[in-house]
């Protein structure tokens, strides 16, 4: 008989078993290269966290990046039995918008490619967007087939619940498709990842965010019937009005079942600047991983109240605070950086 998640046919909620995180680790010559010390910082605290509940695939540029990588891992004492390195040549570390996404399909796996543009030709991208296909030729995917799709959809733009539905924003996928309509996109998503109900966010933004409103970074599935999203108080804000008027269109988005939605608020917090740039920096960007969740910290008072939420709504798992300042300058936070693959694939 088939599970109750092997009888759908979707892409799965990020709160079901994994087999693994992947990540993509910086490398100096990158964006990174001002805050690079730092942002190691950041990775190897992200990495460490993972390793404590489950496998990380780390890709790596190149041998000698692989060594690097290699040394401050067993420096940090991490079992070399929770990680693998990966040779593959990248253009950014932001594998969530690039990387595998995985769908459940007649009690197996398929492994989804789309294109990866750089959030709209922003940024070069030409390596990001073979990922996929050298994960495959190196065996990571095993004997699941992996599909290419010719549609730019990057991973930090569609939320999931599990069962069909999928958040996302107009925002994003209506400008990487300006030849499409929602209908259109609709049925592409319909075939390619199983949705079944699409939630559109007409509103909602952070200044300083590349993506052109990633629904990652503003509002995201914790369960069937909860979502979190990002609240802004101070009407001084740049983004104020657009956050009011997402939060009046999530209390109006349905479940299947037609019920509305359990809404929780986590207040942003106090807004930062790099090189005189205003950054997106949100709670909402949280990772959850096997009998955890990982949340972003900012060095902000609204640090631990978006940590008592997270342990409110999450009694069974582990909620664990990761220093996320250095990714912030590069437009992201710990969502960004990861993408997990569901428990039997590797």
């Amino acid at each position: 008989m088939l599970s109750k998640y092997e009888e759908k046919v979707d892409l799965p909620a990020e709160w079901e078993p994994q087999s693994a995180v992947l990540i993509a680790w910086p490398f100096r010559e990158s964006d990174w290269k001002e805050k690079f010390e730092d942002v190691e910082k950041n990775y190897l605290a992200l990495c460490k966290a993972i390793c404590a509940y489950q496998k990380v695939l780390i890709l790596c540029k190149n041998d000698e990046h692989r060594d690097s990588i290699k040394n401050k891992l067993e420096l940090a004492q991490l079992d070399n039995n929770t990680y693998s390195l990966i040779i593959a040549d990248y253009n950014d570390t932001w594998c969530r918008d690039y990387g595998p996404l995985t769908v459940r399909h007649n009690g197996t796996f398929e492994i989804k490619n789309f294109v990866f543009d750089g959030w709209g030709n922003k940024f070069p991208a030409e390596f990001d967007n073979l990922i996929c296909r050298q994960l495959k030729e190196k065996g990571i995917f095993g004997s699941f087939n992996l599909h290419n799709y010719d549609l730019v959809l990057e991973g930090g733009s569609i939320d999931s619940d599990g069962c069909g539905s999928i958040l996302t924003t107009s925002s994003c996928l209506l400008k990487r498709h300006a030849d499409k309509n929602k209908n259109e996109l609709e049925q592409i998503l319909k075939e390619a990842i199983g949705a079944r109900k699409i939630l559109w966010l007409e509103h909602g933004r952070l200044t300083g965010d590349d993506t052109d409103g990633h629904v990652d970074m503003l509002a995201r599935f914790i369960n069937e019937e909860t979502i979190f999203y990002c609240r802004c108080d101070d009407k001084d804000d740049p983004d104020y009005v657009e956050l009011q008027l997402m939060e009046e269109e999530l209390a109006l988005l349905r479940q299947q079942n037609d019920k509305l939605y359990h809404l929780v608020s986590i207040p942003l917090p106090q807004r930062k600047y790099h090189n005189g740039r205003l950054l997106a920096a949100s709670y909402i960007n949280f990772l959850i991983i096997n009998h955890a969740v990982l949340v972003p910290q900012f060095d902000d008072e609204k640090d631990q109240i978006a940590l008592d939420t997270f342990k409110e709504h999450f009694p069974d798992r582990d909620i664990v605070g990761i220093d996320s300042n250095a990714l912030i300058t590069q437009g992201g936070s710990l969502h960004c950086s990861t993408m997990q693959i569901p428990a039997g694939v590797l």
